[in-house]
């Protein structure tokens, strides 16, 4: 059979693309659809103002009318800095419809970081709210180069701030056609939003989205999701976060309704719910906890279901079954900035239901499979490029491939080549593939901590810590937080004779970051390396995760599990310079034992801690659980600690400022257990002043290692 030449084939003669047959994919297209067939359907709610789809579509049109009068088109850069808005969400479509490019700026910026953003992206104009007047002024400051031309939105929800530009939005909308004559990208393939993500370098990398895959996206969240037409979407997530998951756009689809939130307010958002009857919602796990951590009373009377996305960690089982208590049913997805948010779902299956909380909990918490209109998610071995077993338990790298994936990073060619090597998308994220197919998360190799559902690049973090005179060395990991989900946690090596507080640590952060980049505690001492001296993360991790180390930090923090062999006679230990109060001591031991540990209105006559710690056993207690489960966390003492001794020297009020000396006197195996010893320690404890307030002399047992057992 001979092969017939291109010419002779019927299917490439005669049958070319035109504009009847072709048009490029925009979600810009679906705003146009609800405003034709919808148009007195509600459209956005903002407080007490409404609009429709055809006054937001006129809207959003006389915006697009006004850039161009001020030159703006094709692949010009307009950033927002804008809460959940009626303006943020007009914005979405206003700017894409002159070819211009939307770059929507995360509201809990530094100023350093949003100069940046402005200069790399060439931002032409900027729209901003009041509320956010300071840190964009000093952004402004900042810059280098060219700065935006600057809109202020107006807001009656929101008081205070002052304006930055010559013009507010309304007034620059009242300029613009309602009627304006707009058209959709010569090619779907053309840059629509721009989203800066934390960089592994410090500074933040910015994604380019596409027409097209905003436009499948869309669809894939109302497949995925199950939505059913005119849903009514409450912003809990923030639309500057990934265009929203593009939900902005897939409401536009939806000919939905957008339930505008500044900020979160729980009992705001119950109030919500129950007056415009919300069917849908999206959140990181942080705004799921604090729902179901509400007053009975501030949902009382929400009758119909509630849908929501979360993403991030997995959701614990208490959020499930809070959530499964109040009428709301949790989906879990899994994106990234570079997938324009949620790019996989974990798909329920029905036989799901009928299993155990905890094993349906673990079922639905999985990244899952992918969306509708992204080719493939897969696990694989990032040297071979194959894909790893079926098993749970042969780990690989999440790949993404399909029109669910970015353009690239903006200006840099080096980390989109990188990001796409053997033409998949390399997310960095460490997962395996259960036996159904399932993708599960295991570690993220990005050491990218997820926080409140924002990303926190750790490499940035270090980096403002090796500016500080007193640090040689700092690593930065994820500390499991019960509000934020994680949070960061930083272990300082420290120069030789110098002791910097906690307080003064996180105060160089804080002039440098973004308040939620801040690391949440501070942990001095010496980083265990690699015979290479590559800091080993992975300890810092398991150290980061003791419940106590949430509430106690030190210098032993990163010391190995302790025995009874190594309490030799000498050995010392000094609390961290950041102290704790008398008030704050007997807090930790009340919520240690409160059956052991109490107050006492009789003993504050005679206590020297007034009252508030009621014995000296009492206080020898306290002084041995914070020095072995508060700061050297990972020990393996046995039983209470006998006190010996007990002498005070100086009065202790409530707000005094205490740390803790401690000294091994003697060291000496049980003579009746062989797989335990006992060391005698004395404890001094020092207020502000370097005083020492007590002394306390006690035994407490250890176990020995397993060698001498």
């Amino acid at each position: 059979m001979e092969t017939a030449v291109a010419s002779d084939n019927p299917y490439l003669t005669g049958l070319d693309r035109n504009p009847a047959n072709f048009v490029p994919l925009s979600p810009l297209s679906f705003l146009e659809r609800s405003a034709f067939v919808y148009p007195n359907r509600i459209s956005v709610i903002q407080g007490s103002r409404q609009y429709t789809w055809a006054e937001t579509y006129s809207r959003c049109r006389r915006l697009a009318s006004a850039l161009t009068r001020l030159g703006i088109g094709k692949n010009d850069t307009v950033a927002v800095m804008l809460p959940n808005t009626a303006p943020m969400f007009e914005a979405h479509f206003g700017i894409p419809m002159v070819g211009a490019v939307l770059n929507t700026l995360n509201t809990r910026l530094d100023a350093e970081s949003i100069a940046f953003m402005l200069e790399h992206g060439e931002a032409k104009l900027l729209i901003t709210d009041p509320e956010f007047s300071e840190a964009v002024g000093n952004a402004l400051g900042l810059m280098k180069g060219k700065k935006p031309l600057v809109i202020d939105t107006l807001d009656p929800d929101f008081t205070g701030g002052k304006s930055l530009g010559e013009k507010n939005y309304d007034n620059f909308l009242a300029e613009g056609d309602p009627d304006f004559e707009w058209s959709l990208p010569e090619d779907e393939w053309d840059a629509i939003a721009l989203n800066y993500t934390s960089g592994t370098t410090g500074n933040p990398k910015g994604v380019v989205y596409h027409h097209r895959g905003a436009y499948l996206n869309c669809a894939s969240n109302i497949i995925s999701w199950g939505m059913p037409p005119h849903a009514v979407y409450l912003w809990t997530l923030p639309m500057f976060h990934a265009n929203g998951w593009c939900f902005v756009w897939t409401l536009a689809a939806n000919a939905g309704t957008s339930v505008c939130l500044r900020k979160v307010d729980v009992k705001l958002i119950f109030n919500l719910i129950r007056k415009h009857k919300i069917t849908h919602l999206c959140g990181a796990p942080i705004v799921y906890g604090m729902l179901i951590n509400a007053p009975q009373e501030w949902y009382a009377g929400i009758e119909h279901q509630v849908s929501g996305l979360i993403a991030g960690a997995a959701p614990p089982a208490a959020v499930i079954e809070g959530a499964e208590r109040m009428g709301l049913d949790i989906t879990h997805v899994y994106g990234l900035t570079e997938t324009y948010g949620p790019a996989s779902v974990c798909a329920k299956q029905p036989e799901w239901d009928k299993l155990p909380i905890d094993i349906r909990t673990a079922r639905n918490g999985r990244q899952g499979v992918r969306y509708h209109m992204q080719e493939a998610i897969t696990v694989l071995d990032p040297d071979t490029m194959q894909p790893v077993p079926r098993d749970g338990e042969t780990i690989g790298e999440i790949m993404f491939r399909g029109n669910l994936v970015m353009k690239g990073y903006l200006k840099n060619e080096a980390a989109t080549k990188e990001a796409f090597v053997g033409d998949w998308f390399h997310t960095g994220d460490l997962a395996v593939v259960d036996h159904d197919g399932y993708v599960k998360i295991k570690d993220r190799s990005k050491d990218i901590i997820i926080s409140g559902g924002e990303n926190i690049s750790s490499l940035e973090v270090e980096d403002v810590l090796y500016r500080h005179p007193t640090v040689i060395g700092a690593a930065v990991v994820a500390k499991p937080d019960a509000k934020w989900g994680e949070v960061p946690c930083a272990f300082i090596e420290l120069r030789d004779g110098v002791k910097p507080s906690d307080e003064e640590i996180i105060a160089h952060c804080r002039t440098h970051l973004a308040h939620f980049k801040v690391p949440k505690q501070v942990v001095f001492g010496e980083l265990p390396k690699t015979s290479t001296g590559k800091i080993q993360k992975y300890i810092l991790r398991q150290h980061a995760k003791s419940v106590l180390a949430i509430e106690c930090s030190g210098a032993a923090a990163m010391t190995p599990i302790l025995y009874w062999e190594d309490f030799v006679p000498g050995w010392e230990y000094e609390s961290p310079t950041r102290t704790l109060s008398a008030q704050q001591i007997v807090t930790f031991a009340q919520e240690y034992d409160p059956q052991t540990y109490h107050t006492d209105a009789a003993a504050a006559k005679s206590s020297p801690f007034g009252g508030l710690i009621a014995s000296g056993w009492q206080t020898c207690g306290v002084a041995m659980r914070l020095m072995c489960d508060g700061y050297l966390l990972q020990t393996s003492c046995i039983g209470s600690p006998g006190l010996d001794e007990l002498r005070w020297f100086k009065p202790v009020r409530p707000g005094d400022a205490l740390r803790l000396h401690a000294l091994v006197l003697e060291q000496a195996p049980s003579r009746k257990d062989l797989r335990r010893g006992t060391v005698k320690f004395r404890w001094d404890v020092l207020n502000q002043n370097d005083e020492v307030v007590c002394a306390i002399t006690g035994r407490q047992h250890f176990r020995r290692r397993a060698s001498a057992q």
